[in-house]
């Protein structure tokens, strides 16, 4: 069915992990929200309840609005989990693949339905995936709100929904677009060449028994971190441990235009990791992530030299690794680079509806695409906290006084971001200049005491700040990809620099974020620094906060100093943060 171009389109996304619901209209997305924002459970999978209400009502559209539903994903999630939701919470923490339990029936299940039978692997396009995808199509149905039962019900495979949501958003011109993650639909990698006013063109693709992204998830498990969700646990560690402290040998290699993996999966292949459960997990860390470099990058230089193009749009989990992404933006043959703010399973449902829209890309403006709380949900939580409002107009001025004498404050405005990214609005942010600050801002988080920070500047300052950021300039604008860092800005700013020297920044335009780039410039003029950190507010394996309630909760209990709440601001009797002297 071909829609009109102002159309609006509903896309969803059922899986395991990281459920939610996105709405787009004339080829742009109006909302998106993901439903462990609502539920409080971080990478909330199932059936998108809250999140299809949150995306309506952001848009300001009735559920009569809706033209057409496009699902991200046919045979992934398979129907079985589809019909019987608990199985999605009993695989959702072994991510559906890493099982590693002899003796517990789930993970026996797993591994005989997925590796031995092959039942969970199926190509969206042949058997048994198109089969499930029919039949699932009548069961999804009877989930969806009064008044979209009867509407266009398409399903959009899991890599082109992918690969739909970073073309679609990437702007001007002919590009690259690859995508990469642990699986999905029977693929594990997708190559594709889009030419404005074509269809994407496959050029090449890996299926889930070569996942890059798998195995990435596998070691992650083995070195006691859960998968789908730690890997940037894994990523922040690899800058502090010696990869050739690992004798075994990285199993991927590729033969011609051909990706090999010398290992095994399921059962067996959690057995044979165990060995490096011996090691420094810094250099296993190290080992994996050399070796993840070594096979993607060089592949991907290799199909930007086959095709002549010159622009990289990158999209799924794996591309959450900023470490990939700033070495592709290094690439000589790249001169523009976009990665999709919610790059992972998350970012599926925008994919699939802007697929069903079908309309020119166009640049993504913001990723500021979920609910925004009212005045009053705001005032009732201030006001019981103990809150006041601010009487100046500019409560970020405080933040910045604030962060200009050593504090870190929590900065709670606006409209909430869609994605693993707090871009400001749902942020925790601190000075720059003491790097001791990671150690003691990772414990009030309660996170842990290896993750890096990532710097907040102007976008004006991004060029003398960080290599190669003309190419990722779009990149930054959604802190996805990480750059090397210039002398002038780790000499400023070394707590927002990595041990190996590079920083993951967002940037801040002024006619798109004014209040922000604002607070920023004083906090410059105040400091002579042109960043300040930027972390997401959420306490450990908590999601993102939420409400003004959920704010308010976090914001006690990890006892920061000052908090921005809307218009009120919010300190913290039980802080033992103290404003630096003069």
């Amino acid at each position: 069915m071909r829609l009109a171009s102002e159309s609006v389109v509903l896309g969803i996304v059922d899986g395991l992990h990281d459920a939610g619901a996105a709405l787009v209209r004339g080829g742009r997305i109006l909302a998106a929200a993901n439903e462990e924002r609502f539920t409080r459970v971080k990478l909330q999978g199932g059936w998108p309840k809250r999140s299809i209400a949150a995306v309506l009502a952001t848009a300001g559209l009735e559920v009569g609005a809706v033209d057409a539903v496009a699902v991200g994903g046919k045979a992934t999630p398979t129907l079985a989990t589809r019909v019987f939701r608990p199985l999605q919470r009993m695989y959702g923490p072994s991510l559906g693949i890493c099982f590693d339990r002899p003796w517990h029936p789930v993970d026996r299940i797993g591994d005989l339905v997925r590796y031995r039978l092959s039942l969970t692997r199926a190509r969206s396009d042949q058997g048994l995936g198109k089969a499930e995808g029919r039949m699932a199509a009548s069961w999804l149905r009877r989930a969806l709100p009064r008044g979209l039962k009867e509407r266009e019900l398409t399903f959009v495979d899991h890599h082109v929904a992918h690969a739909e949501s970073a073309w679609r958003t990437s702007g001007d011109g002919s590009w690259l677009v690859v995508t990469a993650d642990a699986h999905g639909d029977g693929r594990s990698l997708t190559v594709h060449r889009a030419v404005p006013g074509r269809p994407l063109e496959l050029l090449h693709e890996i299926g889930v028994k070569q996942s890059v992204g798998a195995f990435y998830s596998y070691v992650t498990k083995r070195l006691g971190f859960r998968p789908g969700r730690h890997e940037g646990k894994v990523l922040g560690l690899a800058a502090r441990g010696d990869r050739t402290a690992v004798a075994m040998r990285y199993p991927f290699r590729w033969e011609g235009g051909t990706l090999r993996y010398d290992g095994s999966w399921g059962l067996v292949a959690m057995k044979r990791l165990r060995v490096l459960e011996d090691l420094r997990r810094e250099d296993v860390a190290a080992w994996l992530q050399h070796g993840t470099e070594s096979v993607l990058v060089p592949a991907i230089e290799g199909w930007l030299r086959e095709t002549g193009l010159r622009q990289l749009a990158l999209a799924g989990g794996v591309f959450a690794n900023v470490t990939v992404n700033g070495l592709l933006a290094g690439l000589p043959e790249v001169e523009r680079l976009h990665v999709f703010p919610h790059m992972g399973d998350g970012g599926l449902a925008a994919g699939a509806a802007l697929h069903v829209s079908d309309q020119p890309p166009v640049a993504l403006p913001t990723a500021l695409l979920g609910p925004t709380p009212s005045d009053a949900e705001i005032a009732q939580a201030a006001e019981r906290a103990g809150g006041s409002r601010d009487a100046s107009g500019n409560p970020d001025a405080t933040l910045a006084r604030a962060l200009a004498q050593g504090q870190p404050c929590v900065r709670y405005v606006g409209a909430m971001e869609f994605g693993p990214r707090a871009l400001g609005h749902r942020s925790v942010l601190a000075p720059v200049d003491d790097p001791a600050i990671t150690d003691t801002l990772n414990a009030a988080l309660r996170r842990e005491e290896f993750m890096p920070f990532a710097p907040l500047l102007r976008h004006e300052d991004g060029a003398r700040a960080f290599a190669t950021f003309d190419v990722a300039e779009a990149a930054t604008r959604f802190m996805t990809v990480a750059l090397p860092a210039t002398p002038w800005f780790r000499e400023r700013c070394p707590a927002a620099v990595h041990l190996d020297g590079t920083a993951r920044p967002q940037t801040v335009r002024a006619e798109e974020d004014p209040e922000l780039h604002a607070l920023l410039a004083q906090v410059a003029e105040a400091t002579g620094r042109p960043a300040i950190i930027n972390t997401s507010f959420n306490l450990h394996e908590e999601p993102i906060a939420h409400s003004p309630a959920d704010a308010v909760r976090a914001f006690r209990q990890s006892g920061l100093p000052l908090m921005r709440l809307g218009s009120y601001l919010l300190r913290n009797p039980d802080s033992v943060w103290k404003p630096r002297d003069g």
